[in-house]
C-alpha cells in the first residue's frame, strides 16, 4: 500500500475504475479507497484532495447502478474536482482522457 500512497500523493488526477459487482464498486477498489484515509490523516485533508474521473463497466445500463454513481459523487461533497464519469461508454472514456490532458 505504501507504493499506492506515494503514487497518490504525487499524482494530479485519480482514475477510479471498476466493474460493477452486485450493484456497487468492486471490493478491491473499496478497500484501496478506504485505506487512503491514512493519507488524509498523515498529510492533511488538502493533500488528500484530488481531481478525479470515474470509469465503470457493467452488464446492465448505468442507470441501474445508482449506488455506484452516488459513491463516486460523494467525493465532490468533500471538495474534490471531478472531470466526469464514463459509464459503460468507450467514447465517453476517450473524451475524459482528452479533457484531462
Amino acid at each position: 500500500m505504501q507504493q499506492i500512497y506515494d503514487a497518490y500523493l504525487d499524482c494530479d488526477v485519480v482514475a477510479f475504475a471498476t466493474p460493477v459487482y452486485w450493484f456497487t464498486i468492486s471490493g478491491q477498489l473499496k478497500t484501496a479507497v478506504d485505506r487512503l484515509y491514512a493519507v488524509q490523516r498523515n498529510h492533511g485533508f488538502e493533500a488528500a484532495k484530488k481531481e478525479t474521473v470515474f470509469l465503470m463497466t457493467s452488464g446492465a445500463p448505468a442507470e441501474m447502478n445508482p449506488q455506484t454513481i452516488a459513491w463516486y459523487q460523494a467525493f465532490g461533497q468533500m471538495g474534490w474536482k471531478s472531470y466526469g464519469m464514463a459509464l459503460n461508454d468507450v467514447d465517453a472514456a476517450k473524451e475524459l482522457g482528452v479533457r484531462i490532458n
